[in-house]
């Protein structure tokens, strides 16, 4: 279940905070960008692919855990369903990431022998109990073999063993002899995908590149298997030994099918995507199997750290109108617009901004345009998935083009067309900034709303950049030509002054 809006809003510091951005770490933090924001990327779902692209890593890792986290759940899970969804998940989580080799060999003797004695606390896992009961020697032994090999391709290893590479290598090429030896005989074609990870990771960790390519040319053929994560993750194995060997354009290809299919690798995959000139995109694209593939390829491009995705989106929305990398896409086009655009016109550190971090772009404001006309595009669309996202979205576009009245019915008609109750707290939010931004003059119905809003609006009150961007709005774009006026411009109108009580 994801947090309100409001709820993370409320978390962050005051939005009128200094934000280091790429090229200016050296930068003193007197000349550090400071700007407003009111968008939060949980307006999206966090587990969109390319999300964490949106939100950040760190703030993907806040919230699911690491990549090797979403991993090991995507892989418990997966041996969960391969046991018919019997065994509890954290009773699987525990003899696959908690047990010894000799808890295994335990097991394995309780399964062998009759009447074999088991320690207690292994007997009360369920997952150990239905192992025990249907006489899975093979999971055991695949389990053991797994136990042999962590050494050398986790982190787990000892970082202080005196081990040469040279040790090292032979030791990784007598386990990779054992898993050949036992592979064809494996009954489990499951099983027999999983000794082929191993096997496979092994020869990557070594070093051995190509010999990770004969492997799978090897391997993969003679294994027949339902679809699997863990086939997704040799792939990966494999587009590495590829990269090593300079064949940067199907290593890419994989890459991109990794990120596809597999959350738990798309962090790894998406770093490693390496797609340089427009000819090694032209034979990656020629690649590709289908739209699915070919709008992947557009979104990795895209979610390149300096680009501007509108091109990739088009092409996304020719291919897939309904591709969950377009919300996403919208999502982090929108937070890169409100960098360059939200309070510009009134922002104190505007001069600062521009001459130290050069914001706003030169032709910024020209692909903020071309930005709404894809985006109302896509919202003529009454069937496009998630419509209300792509409305509040078209609003805070507009309002960040300086049209608070067009925003307004755009947010109207979010309100009206979504459900979501993430979205409509967004909605809230933009609402109350579009409201603000559209001061004009201190007359005596500006001042009525601002007072309101000061006083009784909860938002205002509960949201830290609220107040400082009221004070900066008021002070830094409106006429002070009259008492009313300079009153008005230090935040404060004159209604909630006569509200103070007076000290006698």
């Amino acid at each position: 279940m994801r947090p309100t809006a409001v709820a993370v809003l409320l978390t962050l510091p005051a939005l009128l905070h200094p934000a280091r951005i790429s090229g200016e770490q050296c930068l003193p933090d007197v000349y550090a960008f400071q700007g407003y924001s009111f968008v939060h990327p949980l307006m999206i779902e966090p587990r969109l692919p390319g999300a964490a692209l949106a939100l950040d890593f760190q703030e993907l890792y806040n919230r699911f855990g690491r990549q090797d986290q979403q991993q090991a759940d995507e892989n418990i899970e997966e041996w969960r369903q391969r046991f018919c969804d019997i065994p509890d998940l954290e009773d699987i989580r525990s003899v696959i990431y908690g047990y010894s080799i000799n808890d295994y060999l335990e097991i394995s003797t309780a399964m062998t022998m009759k009447g074999a004695v088991i320690d207690p606390m292994l007997r009360q896992n369920a997952f150990v109990r239905y192992l025990i009961r249907h006489k899975c020697l093979e999971t055991i032994d695949y389990l053991l073999f797994a136990k042999d090999c962590e050494p050398y391709v986790t982190r787990r290893g000892d970082p202080w063993s005196p081990e040469d590479k040279t040790f090292r290598t032979q030791q990784m090429d007598q386990l990779i002899d054992k898993g050949m030896s036992v592979f064809l005989g494996i009954q489990s074609h499951y099983l027999r995908l999983r000794y082929a990870y191993q096997i496979i990771r092994l020869a990557h960790y070594s070093g051995q590149h190509q010999r990770v390519l004969d492997l799978w040319d090897y391997l993969m053929p003679k294994i027949d298997h339902d679809p699997s994560k863990i086939e997704f993750w040799i792939l990966g194995h494999k587009a590495g030994a590829l990269l090593a060997l300079g064949r940067n354009v199907e290593a890419s290809y994989l890459y991109a099918r990794v990120f596809l299919h597999c959350p738990g690798k798309r962090e790894s995959a998406y770093r490693s995507f390496r797609i340089k000139t427009d000819e090694e995109w032209r034979q990656c694209m020629l690649l590709c199997q289908d739209d699915q593939e070919r709008a992947t390829l557009y979104a990795m491009r895209a979610y390149a750290r300096d680009s501007k995705s509108l091109e990739e989106m088009q092409a996304i929305y020719k291919l897939d109108p309904s591709s969950p990398y377009l919300e996403v896409l919208l999502a982090r086009e929108i937070r890169k617009l409100e960098h360059q655009f939200l309070g510009l016109e009134f922002n104190s550190h505007r001069e600062s901004n521009r001459r130290y971090h050069g914001v706003p772009e030169t032709g910024i404001r020209s692909y903020l345009i071309a930005l709404q006309s894809f985006v109302r595009k896509v919202n003529a669309d009454e069937t496009v998935p998630n419509r209300g996202l792509w409305l509040v979205g078209q609003g805070y576009l507009e309002l960040l083009a300086g049209d608070t009245y067009a925003a307004r019915r755009s947010f109207l008609l979010a309100r009206e067309t979504t459900k979501d109750k993430i979205l409509l707290e967004q909605i809230d939010v933009f609402e109350l900034a579009n409201r603000i931004a559209g001061f004009q003059q201190p007359t005596p119905e500006v001042e009525e709303v601002a007072a309101e809003i000061l006083l009784d609006e909860p938002l205002f009150k509960n949201i830290p950049a609220f107040p400082i961007f009221f004070r900066t709005k008021c002070n830094g774009s409106m006429p002070k030509t009259t008492d009313r006026a300079r009153v008005f411009s230090s935040g404060t109108p004159s209604r909630t002054l006569k509200q103070t009580p007076r000290r006698t």
